[in-house]
C-alpha cells in the first residue's frame, strides 16, 4: 500500500521537477535560498521546543535547576545558581526564539509566494513563446482552447501548485525538526505521538488519491470545454442571437462549469478536512498519555513534559496537516501541470537570428514542381501540381471550393510542407529554416478570414509594430490605396478611432481593405491575395485592384478568386479544376 502510495507520488514530484528544469537559472538560485530560509526557520522551531522544558520545569520546581541537561550548559556558561536568573533566562531564550521563528516563517512565506508568482509567470511566458514558434501546421491541427485554457487557467493551477509544494518543503523541515526536539526532550511519547499522527495521515492520503487524480482530470477535461463553448458563443452571437438560442448556449455552460466547480470543491475539502480530526485526536492522546506516564515519575516533572508534548504537538500538527493539504492540492492539480507541460515540451527552433534576417529579394522565379499534399494519407488535395511564377508576375488562380487553392497559397508562403514534390525560390530549396524565415518576410499576404484588432485604424494597418514607430505617412498612403481614406477621415477620431474587438464595427468590405492596407504598407515584394476582395462591389475592387496594379513593376502577385473580374487584370490565370 505505501509503496504503490510512493510510486504515485514520485509521479507527481517528477512533473514538478519537469516544471523546475523549464525555470531559468536565477529562479532556481532563488529556490536555494528559500530552502535555505526553510531550514533556518526549522532549526528556530527546535530551539523554542528546547528552551521551553527548562522554562517549564523551573516554573514547576525551582529546586531542579540543576538536573536539567540541557540548560546545564548555559547555566554554567552565563554563571546562573539562582532559580530566578534562570527562569527568566530560559523565558527571555523562549520568547526570542519564538519572535524569529515567527519573523522567519512570514518571511519564508513572502518569499516563497513571491518566488512561485516569477516562476508561474516564467513559464507561462515560456508555454506561450513556444506555442508561437510551432509550425503552422500545428496550429490548424488543434483546438483554440487546448493552448489558450493551459496558458490562462491552468498556469495560475500551476503556481498554486509550486506554490504550495514550496509550502510543503517548508513544513517537512519544520516537521523533522520539532520531531527532533520531541525526540531528545521526550522520546517515548514522541514516538508514539508521531506514529499515531502519520499512520492516520498515511491512511487517509491512499484512500483519497485516486478521487484527487481523477477529480483534476475531469477538472481540466471540463475547463477546456468552458473555454471552447466561451469561444463558440462570442465568435458566433450573430447567430446565437438571430437563432434565439442563448438558453442553449447558456445550459451547456452551466452544465460544466457547475461539474468543474463541484470537483474543485471537492479537493478542496479533501485537502482540508484531516486537520478538524487530527486536532481533536491530538487533544485526546495528549491527555490520555498525561494519565499513562509512569506514576512514580516526579508530577512536576509530568508536568512539564507534558507542557513540551502540548506545544510540540500544538506545532507539529499543523505542520503536519500542511504537509497532506500540500499534497492533495498538488495531487489535485496534477492535470493541470500536465496541460502546461505538453506547451512547455514543445520544440524550440533555433531563432538566434531571427531578429537580424532581412526580408528576402526576390529575384527570379518560384517553381512548383511536382507538388502533392494531403492531410493524414487522406485523398490528396493537390496531385501534381507544376507551375513557375516568374517575377513581377501578376498569377490569378481559380478553381471550385475544397481543390485546394489555400492549401497551394499556404505551400508557396512555407507554411507548410508538401508531402509530394518540392518548391524552390530562385533555384532554392524552401527546407533551410534560415532561408525559409527570410522568405516570409518578403510576402505580404490577405487571407480569406481576416484578424482585426481592437484598436486604431494606425494600429490595424501597421500589425505588429509598435505604436510609437508606426509610420504614420504610409499608413495614410496604403489607406487611400485601398480607397478607405474618406471613411475612415469621417468618423470622430480619424485614424485614432477604434475599429471593435475582429473590426464589428466596420463593414465586411471594410474589413478587407484595411487587411490589404495591411499588407501594402509592409511594402514587400510579393503580395498574395486569398479572396481578399470577395465582399466588394465590381466598381470598388476594379479601382482597387488599379491602385494595387500600379504600386509598382517589381511587385509579384498571386491572386485566389472565384470571380473572374477579379483577375481580369492577371497577365497568366491557372484553373486547378484543370491541373
Amino acid at each position: 500500500m505505501q509503496k504503490n502510495l510512493a510510486k504515485r507520488n514520485n509521479r507527481t514530484f517528477k512533473l514538478l521537477f519537469k516544471v523546475w528544469r523549464n525555470i531559468s537559472p536565477k529562479l532556481r538560485k532563488e529556490t536555494y535560498f528559500a530552502l535555505f530560509i526553510m531550514i533556518i526557520s526549522a532549526f528556530s522551531e527546535s530551539i523554542s521546543l528546547a528552551a521551553f522544558l527548562p522554562f517549564l520545569t523551573l516554573i514547576s520546581d525551582p529546586s531542579r535547576i540543576n538536573q536539567i541537561q540541557f540548560s546545564k550548559f548555559f547555566l554554567n556558561l552565563l554563571n546562573i545558581n539562582r532559580p530566578t536568573e534562570g527562569i527568566i533566562f530560559f523565558a527571555f531564550l523562549f520568547s526570542i526564539s519564538l519572535i524569529i521563528s515567527a519573523i522567519l516563517r512570514i518571511f519564508n512565506i513572502w518569499f516563497t509566494s513571491r518566488l512561485a508568482g516569477r516562476i508561474g509567470s516564467s513559464i507561462s511566458s515560456n508555454a506561450f513563446k513556444r506555442t508561437l514558434y510551432q509550425d503552422y501546421s500545428v496550429h490548424i491541427s488543434r483546438n483554440s482552447s487546448e493552448v489558450l485554457n493551459p496558458i490562462i487557467a491552468q498556469t495560475t493551477q500551476t503556481i498554486v501548485a509550486i506554490n504550495l509544494f514550496l509550502q510543503l518543503c517548508t513544513s517537512l523541515l519544520i516537521s523533522v525538526s520539532i520531531i527532533f526536539g520531541l525526540l531528545i526532550i521526550e522520546t517515548k511519547i514522541a514516538i508514539i505521538t508521531f506514529l499515531f499522527f502519520g499512520i492516520i495521515y498515511i491512511l487517509i492520503a491512499f484512500n483519497v488519491k485516486d478521487r484527487l487524480q481523477r477529480n483534476s482530470r475531469i477538472f481540466l477535461e471540463e475547463s477546456n470545454m468552458q473555454v471552447k463553448i466561451l469561444q463558440e458563443s462570442i465568435g458566433s452571437i450573430r447567430d446565437i442571437i438571430l437563432n434565439s438560442i442563448q438558453l442553449t448556449y447558456f445550459e451547456n455552460f452551466q452544465k460544466v462549469d457547475q461539474s468543474m466547480r463541484t470537483r474543485q470543491a471537492n479537493n478542496i475539502f479533501i485537502a482540508s478536512f484531516p486537520k478538524y480530526v487530527i486536532e481533536s485526536l491530538g487533544i485526546i492522546t495528549i491527555a490520555w498519555l498525561a494519565i499513562l506516564i509512569d506514576k512514580e515519575e516526579n508530577t512536576n516533572s509530568v508536568v512539564a513534559s507534558i507542557g513540551v508534548l502540548a506545544l510540540g504537538s500544538q506545532r507539529l500538527l499543523p505542520s503536519l496537516q500542511s504537509i497532506y493539504s500540500s499534497w492533495g492540492t498538488i495531487k489535485g492539480r496534477t492535470s493541470s501541470i500536465q496541460s502546461i507541460l505538453k506547451l512547455l515540451e514543445q520544440p524550440m527552433p533555433n531563432f538566434e537570428y531571427k531578429n537580424s534576417l532581412k526580408p528576402y529579394k526576390f529575384k527570379n522565379s518560384i517553381k512548383l514542381e511536382n507538388i502533392e499534399f494531403s492531410y493524414n494519407e487522406e485523398k490528396k488535395i493537390l496531385n501534381k501540381i507544376n507551375i513557375e511564377i516568374k517575377k513581377g508576375d501578376s498569377l490569378g488562380i481559380k478553381g471550385a471550393s475544397g481543390v485546394g487553392k489555400t492549401t497551394l497559397i499556404d505551400i508557396i508562403m512555407g507554411l507548410i510542407e508538401p508531402t509530394g514534390g518540392k518548391i524552390s525560390v530562385d533555384g532554392k530549396n524552401l527546407t533551410n529554416l534560415k532561408y525559409l524565415i527570410s522568405w516570409r518576410k518578403s510576402i505580404s499576404h490577405v487571407p480569406q478570414n481576416i484578424f482585426l484588432l481592437d484598436a486604431s485604424f494606425y494600429e490595424n494597418i501597421a500589425f505588429g509594430e509598435d505604436k510609437e514607430k508606426i509610420d504614420y505617412v504610409r499608413a495614410e498612403k496604403a489607406a487611400k490605396c485601398v480607397l478607405l481614406d474618406d471613411f475612415i477621415n469621417s468618423r470622430k477620431y480619424k485614424y485614432n478611432t477604434k475599429i471593435g474587438e475582429r473590426g464589428i464595427q466596420i463593414s465586411g468590405g471594410q474589413r478587407q481593405r484595411i487587411a490589404i492596407a495591411r499588407a501594402i504598407y509592409k511594402k514587400s515584394e510579393i503580395l498574395i491575395l486569398d479572396e481578399a476582395t470577395s465582399a466588394l462591389d465590381y466598381k470598388t475592387e476594379n479601382q482597387l485592384m488599379k491602385n494595387i496594379n500600379n504600386i509598382g513593376d517589381n511587385i509579384t502577385m498571386i491572386i485566389v478568386a472565384h470571380r473572374l473580374s477579379t483577375l481580369e487584370k492577371c497577365n497568366r490565370i491557372i484553373d486547378l479544376n484543370k491541373e
